[in-house]
C-alpha cells in the first residue's frame, strides 16, 4: 500500500483507545467494521465450551476484524486489548474510499491463510520443547526483536495462551516452559516473560 493511500486510510473511521482487558471487537457480533491497531498490542481470542483459545497477535500497523467484514457471517473470535491500546474502527464500505485498500484486504487474508498452513507445516514432527522456543520468538519479532540477545515480551501472556498459540495442551506449555527457566533461557514473573538467550532459543526453535 502506498504512503498516500496509508494517510487517506488513517483519516477514515474512528480513533478511540481501549484500557486493559477492554474487549474491541466481540465473538458472535453481526458488524462488518475493521479495526486498525495504531499503537499497543492485542489478542485475537475465541471461546468454547472447554473455555477461551488463544489465536493470534496482532500490533501496531495490523487489520483485525477483516474476515466478518468479507463474509458476513457473525464474528468467530473476539479482539482483547493487552494493556493501552489506540485502534482506529473503519465500516468497511469506507475502506472504498481509498483505492488500493480491497486488493490488500484481500491479499492479507490470502497471506495469513498461507501463514496459518506454513506454521502447521513448520509444527509438524517438532516437539513440545521447540514449538515453545518458535512462538516465543515469533512474538518477540513481532515486538521488534532482530539479534539481541535478552528481550522482555512486551505482551503479558498466560502458559494456557503460550500453549494455544504453540498447540499443545496448557499442561504441557507450563512443564515446557517451567524447564526454559531452569534452563537459564527464559524469566518468568507472572505473566512477564524475558527471554535471556533468544540465540539458545532461535536454535531450539529450529530443532526437531
Amino acid at each position: 500500500m502506498s504512503n498516500e493511500s496509508r494517510a487517506q486510510l488513517l483519516k477514515l473511521g474512528t480513533a478511540r483507545t481501549y484500557e486493559n482487558d477492554k474487549r474491541i471487537l466481540e465473538q458472535g457480533a453481526s458488524n462488518d467494521h475493521v479495526v486498525v491497531v495504531l499503537r499497543g498490542t492485542v489478542k485475537v481470542v475465541a471461546y468454547s465450551e472447554y473455555g477461551p483459545t488463544l489465536l493470534a497477535i496482532r500490533v501496531r500497523g495490523d487489520l483485525v476484524g477483516e474476515q466478518a467484514g468479507i463474509d458476513k457471517n457473525p464474528r468467530s473470535a473476539s479482539v482483547i486489548a493487552c494493556g493501552e491500546v489506540l485502534v482506529r474502527t473503519i465500516a468497511l464500505n469506507e475502506l472504498k474510499r481509498v483505492p488500493e485498500v480491497d486488493v490488500q484486504v484481500q491479499r492479507m487474508v490470502s497471506e495469513r491463510w498461507r501463514s496459518s498452513d506454513q506454521l502447521r507445516v513448520d509444527f509438524f514432527g517438532r516437539n513440545a520443547r521447540a514449538k515453545l522456543a518458535r512462538v516465543l520468538i515469533e512474538i518477540a519479532t513481532m515486538g521488534g526483536w532482530e539479534a539481541e540477545p535478552r528481550w522482555e515480551l512486551k505482551i503479558p501472556l498466560k502458559r494456557a495462551e503460550l500453549g494455544s498459540l504453540a498447540s499443545m495442551p496448557p499442561s504441557t506449555a507450563d512443564k515446557q516452559m517451567r524447564q526454559l527457566i531452569v534452563d537459564g533461557l527464559v524469566a518468568a514473573e507472572q505473566q512477564r516473560i524475558t527471554l535471556l538467550d533468544t540465540e539458545a532459543l532461535r536454535l531450539i526453535a529450529d530443532s526437531h
